[in-house]
């Protein structure tokens, strides 16, 4: 079966830490995280960061997420069961003096169900084809009603935008197991009836229909198993002799022991049109969610900034003992903040760069790959274009001291949601960036504008914690 060491629960987990960490001091983040990373043995970027996640053992409300995929989806296979087996009982037993109608029938248990899986593939393939759709009510959002359900307390500060994705795949995986167990029940149910109960099927239409013209449809349905079942396929001469009206009391003993030749071709419809569909498309669903699991565990906005500080080598220097060195050049926070070794699009918001002087060297910039934006609209739609298309980290150096406006937030949104954002404050010459500029701008990024977007300071912080 297909399995995964990542759980929903390690990306809430995940979501959590990594804000809590954006209100500690760089300096402790990269101590810490060096620390964990130097006792860890060489793995995967999933693996070292599922350990890192359990060297914190952090407890928090997340962890009611243990098992809730596996509880929700055995109580759910057992309402399916249930309501296979009522519903093919009411079919079959509740006129027993009337031959069941084939039509109606094919019409409740492959009929509607193939109406949806027509729902559910649209829906899988709108979200293939464009992972920002959204509900038409934003009350109606499953990952949202979910999550309100599981967090009471902390919904408002998961990020639910990541979580959105991976919630609305185990959704369609639970759907399909639903059905698949629907199915199984109606078959068992099916079984035992006719088992015990002397049953017998045949076809009514008000409709004009002929035989001929039904036996034509039904032999269309029985393709994929008339080669190696013919047993389960029907003949004109059933159809022919099993036509009833509505008000019909009494049958020939002929008649009667030709409805009783249906069900055969009823279980395989059940089969082949019902369950394999659904057995089949809860494989799939499963194997997404899981693949989306383990991708969104490491592409999560401000994983590969933790997996950068651990795989930072750990220098100890008797001048500052117990501490990583630093070199004396003064490295910004910025430069140890930024993922490495990743390509970059800069952008200097609404003229950053012109009052004030930063070591943008030391951050892997220079002011030639710096571009400007904020200033005109029309050119800033032509970025935007230009960012969606190079499929690169987006860097936008703001001005720490000024409050953040809604011009900026209207940008972010109309950068790809794939892509990652950070926002680097620059301070004014002579001064770091202030806690309270620090604190306004992480509140600023948790509005919404943008679902991976990381606040960066591009102060001279971790220096001066050396130092001190």
């Amino acid at each position: 079966m297909l399995t995964s060491s990542i759980s929903l629960k390690d990306l809430v987990r995940l979501d959590r830490q990594i804000q809590r960490d954006q209100s500690a001091p760089l300096r402790q983040l990269q101590e810490r995280d060096r620390t964990i990373g130097a006792e860890l043995p060489a793995k995967s970027p999933r693996r070292r960061l599922r350990a890192w996640l359990d060297a914190l053992a952090e407890r928090d409300e997340a962890q009611r997420l243990r098992g809730v995929e596996v509880s929700i989806g055995f109580w759910l296979a057992l309402l399916g069961l249930l309501a296979g087996v009522l519903a093919m009982s009411g079919l079959l037993l509740v006129e027993q003096q009337q031959p069941v109608n084939v039509l109606l029938f094919l019409t409740l248990f492959v009929g509607l169900q193939w109406a949806l899986l027509l729902l559910t593939f649209i829906v899988a393939l709108g979200l293939a084809l464009n992972s920002d759709l959204h509900l038409p009510l934003e009350s109606l959002n499953p990952a949202r009603w979910f999550f309100r359900r599981t967090f009471k307390r902390y919904a408002g500060d998961i990020r639910l935008e990541q979580l959105t994705p991976a919630v609305r795949l185990l959704l369609l995986t639970w759907g399909q197991l639903f059905g698949v167990f629907f199915n199984l029940g109606a078959l068992a149910t099916m079984f035992v009836i006719l088992l015990v109960v002397d049953r017998s099927f045949g076809w009514s239409s008000t409709l004009d229909i002929s035989a001929e013209a039904l036996h034509q449809g039904l032999q269309w349905l029985a393709r994929p198993w008339a080669w190696w079942a013919p047993e389960a396929t029907v003949s004109l001469e059933l159809v022919q002799s099993t036509r009833y009206q509505a008000l019909q009391t009494e049958f020939g003993s002929a008649q009667v022991v030709a409805m009783r030749a249906w069900w055969p071709f009823l279980v395989a419809c059940i089969t082949a049109y019902a369950l394999l569909p659904r057995f089949v498309l809860w494989l799939l669903f499963y194997f997404l969610y899981r693949r989306n699991l383990n991708r969104s565990f490491v592409d999560y906005p401000g994983a590969r900034l933790v997996l950068d500080r651990m795989n930072s080598p750990l220098v100890h220097t008797q001048a500052y003992a117990h501490e990583s060195a630093l070199d004396k050049g003064g490295d910004t926070a910025a430069a140890h903040a930024l993922p490495a070794n990743r390509e970059r699009f800069s952008l200097s918001w609404s003229g950053a760069l012109k009052q004030v002087t930063p070591r943008l060297e030391q951050m892997g910039l220079t002011r030639e790959t710096v571009r400007d934006a904020g200033l005109d609209l029309a050119e800033d739609q032509q970025l935007l274009d230009e960012i969606n298309r190079d499929r690169k980290d987006v860097i936008i150096l703001v001005k720490s001291w000024e409050p953040p406006l809604s011009e900026l937030g209207d940008f972010l949104r109309g950068i790809s949601p794939k892509l990652d954002c950070y926002l680097l404050l620059m301070p004014l010459p002579g001064r770091g960036v202030k806690p309270e500029e620090l604190t306004d701008w992480q509140q600023f990024a948790r509005q919404g504008h943008h679902p991976r977007l990381t606040v960066v300071s591009g102060g001279d912080e971790a220096h001066q914690e050396v130092r001190q």
